[in-house]
């Protein structure tokens, strides 16, 4: 019997020493594995659905997907805190980071601000936003600090909806936002007295066929986007938005204090990053500028990266890049909402004034002047029309003014010297 017992203690032991070796192990792993990090939002809208504390959407959230079933892509979305324990909110939380976020328990499973439903503020100068954004970032960063919410948003401008409890933590902007270009739609569909129904489309090409074939009758285009568009399709801009009262913008070529970069001779042989290829400020802006100054970006740069704006800066700033394009207005608002730092995004080029983005209407819709003319008055309005109605648009938006086709002639000339826009 004591033989017996020997045996079954030392079988227990050994047990018990296997398991911790392998607990080690695996706390070893997961202790070498790189820490997940943000990824872009490539759907033109992303909607997402809060199940916190529930396994399978509601009949509430499925009545909801199907309200948005014509503006968006459907995928299923996964999302659990940092460690087992944590309240149900850290899952969110997570989702908006684009990283897994951790939440202490010393900040209280139910009772802490990060596990507190978020709060919308729906009136006054925070219209549309997360009331206590504040208080989330500071407790986000003091958990385990790898936490960057507004990610998820930031990385798809303009196209986060969300329903459910606790959606709003992954909807919200980085600046805690929450503000779309619904409530713009809902007043020109008042003061032009017809419906006017918001859609997103992923590409500029995509928006040109559009208002080609008459699925869009206005657009609401980047620069570039524009200018293909009224090159392809026949698109005619109306008016322009403003940014901080300003119809214009400048792009940028951004380094970090460390790269050794004072001048754009500096740049050979180093990294580059671009935006995507329909990018005004990213792209078009700054090859034209490199071709201007004989650079072949192919030969000068030792490589050459396509990527976000927002990534851009993030890269930049970090070091993991040596330079790249940039806009004012993103940079502005990055270095406002604390993701870079002043100092650590240093400008050694910017372009001349460039034209905001554009509201276009199609080739069609555009022989008909009365109808251009009350479009007109009602873009013009709208700059009155935020004081009492801030979430009209998004921050920083402070209006429409009318400009025409020539408005855009920067652009055009730009695609026509470097051969990206072909002549019609």
């Amino acid at each position: 019997v004591r033989r017996h017992r020997r045996r079954t203690r030392r079988a227990v032991i050994v047990g018990l020493l296997l398991g911790l070796v392998v607990f080690a192990l695996l706390r070893t792993v997961h202790a070498l594995a790189e820490p997940p990090s943000s990824s872009d939002v490539g759907t033109a809208k992303l909607v997402v659905v809060g199940t916190t504390a529930r396994y399978e959407p509601t009949a509430g959230d499925r009545q909801l997907l199907d309200d948005q079933a014509d503006e968006a892509q459907f995928g299923a979305v996964a999302v659990r805190p940092r460690y087992v324990g944590d309240c149900a909110a850290a899952g969110w939380t997570t989702l908006g980071a684009g990283r897994r976020a951790a939440v202490s328990p010393s900040q209280g499973e139910l009772n802490g601000p990060l596990c507190a439903a978020p709060a919308i503020t729906a009136t006054g100068k925070g219209a549309g936003g997360v009331a206590d954004w504040a208080d989330r970032l500071v407790a986000a960063r003091a958990n385990a600090g790898d936490a960057r919410l507004g990610t998820v948003a930031g990385s798809g401008s303009r196209c986060v909806a969300a329903v459910g409890p606790y959606a709003a933590l992954a909807a919200a902007r980085p600046d805690g936002s929450l503000t779309s270009y619904r409530p713009l739609a809902q007043y020109l569909s008042e003061r032009l007295k017809r419906p006017v129904e918001l859609r997103t489309v992923d590409t500029w090409e995509g928006l040109a066929k559009s208002l080609a074939n008459g699925e869009t009758d206005i657009g609401l285009l980047g620069p570039w986007g524009y200018v293909l568009a009224n090159n392809s399709a026949g698109a005619q801009v109306v008016s322009t938005i403003l940014y901080d009262g300003k119809p214009e913008y400048r792009a940028l070529i951004v380094t970090h204090p460390d790269s050794g970069i004072r001048t754009i001779a500096d740049l050979k042989g180093k990294n580059f990053a671009f935006g995507d290829k329909g990018s005004t400020s990213g792209y078009l802006i700054p090859l034209h500028f490199f071709m201007t100054q004989g650079i072949d970006v192919d030969s000068y740069f030792a490589k050459v990266i396509h990527t976000k704006h927002q990534a851009i800066e993030t890269q930049v700033a970090a070091g993991q890049l040596d330079a790249g394009a940039d806009y004012n207005r993103n940079r502005n608002a990055m270095i406002e909402q604390g993701l870079i730092k002043a100092e650590r995004s240093k400008i050694i080029w910017e372009s001349a004034p460039l034209p905001n983005d554009a509201v276009a209407v199609s080739k069609a819709l555009y022989a008909d002047k009365a109808f251009v003319a009350q479009l007109q008055a009602a873009l013009a309005d709208v700059g009155a029309q935020l004081k009492g109605q801030p979430s009209l648009l998004p921050a920083h938006y402070t209006g429409f003014v009318t400009t025409d086709n020539a408005f855009y002639k920067p652009i055009r000339d730009a695609g026509l010297a470097t051969g990206k826009l072909l002549q019609q």
